[in-house]
């Protein structure tokens, strides 16, 4: 079963602009020993992502030899005890990665650390200095306690979506290096994501051929978590994600694609009459 997730996630959309160095992030939200409460405290430097050129072929490659530090748990001094590497999806521009930190290590909090990370190539504004930029409108959280009451929080499942009957979590974020929007559903036993991305997707070894809704894609099963990617016609990359079954996680998806303009709206376009960055090639 998949442990609760926290529902006040942190938005680490400005993590694209600070590359090469510790990213410094605000305070975060954190449920007290009280569900009736929300307190805060200062949350550590969740990693540290170094600028790698030129750019690595895949955003696993990158997201390697860039990433270090890791600090998904409460403390910033005692690393999780382990933390558990999931490619949602992945392609030649960009890639969504779910990282699962086991905190029971920890002497205050033992909340397992969750963090859903897109990692994007960035080359649109100075093609001769590409890099991968990772957390460009991204997740990161922590277990929710199971006395959490969510209230007016919880999410109202449309009649169209067959999610399995729970109290959900939502969290919907956009990204503009590689248009993008993703959307996370979570409960005290279950953990859904979906996204669709601008891009081509590279299919991953051991995936098996699937039909959903009339079109032809793949379905994929790493710890626990099945993932199913479509390619849509109009050039992007469409996948549901979650702690279900195999048919379940079919049917999420095929129900998905007659809604996605609701389910995952696209980004707008991002502004272009601002100065832009120089490149620290």
């Amino acid at each position: 079963m998949f442990p609760r997730i926290s529902s006040v996630a942190l938005l680490v959309t400005t993590l694209a602009l600070l590359v090469g160095c510790a990213v410094p992030l605000p305070w975060v939200p954190a449920y007290s020993s009280s569900s009736s409460s929300i307190r805060s405290r200062p949350a550590p430097i969740p990693y540290n992502w170094t600028r790698v050129t030129p750019p690595p072929p895949t955003p696993q490659q990158a997201f390697s030899a860039g990433i270090s530090q890791l600090r998904l748990c409460i403390s910033s001094t005692i690393p999780a005890r382990s933390v558990t590497e999931i490619w949602l999806t992945a392609g030649p521009t960009y890639g969504v990665v779910l990282l699962l930190a086991d905190c029971s290590n920890q002497p205050d909090d033992t909340r397992q650390g969750i963090a859903i990370l897109p990692i994007a190539l960035d080359h649109a504004g100075h093609p001769t200095c590409s890099a991968w930029v990772l957390g460009n409108g991204g997740l990161i959280t922590r277990q929710l306690p199971a006395d959490a009451n969510l209230g007016d929080m919880a999410y109202v499942i449309p009649s169209w979506l067959p999610l399995p009957r729970d109290t959900y979590d939502p969290e919907q974020v956009g990204g503009g290096m590689v248009p993008s929007a993703l959307f996370s559903l979570e409960s005290s036993t279950r953990l859904f994501i979906t996204g669709r991305y601008a891009g081509s997707v590279t299919r991953p070894d051991g995936a098996e051929t699937v039909s959903v809704g009339g079109r032809t894609g793949w379905q994929v099963t790493d710890h626990n978590i099945t993932t199913v990617t479509i390619s849509l016609a109009d050039g992007w990359t469409f996948f549901f994600s979650g702690t279900a079954d195999a048919t379940t996680m079919q049917r999420l998806a095929s129900a998905s694609l007659s809604h996605l303009d609701s389910l995952l709206p696209k980004p707008l376009p991002a502004p272009t009459d601002y100065p832009q960055p120089t490149p620290a090639c």
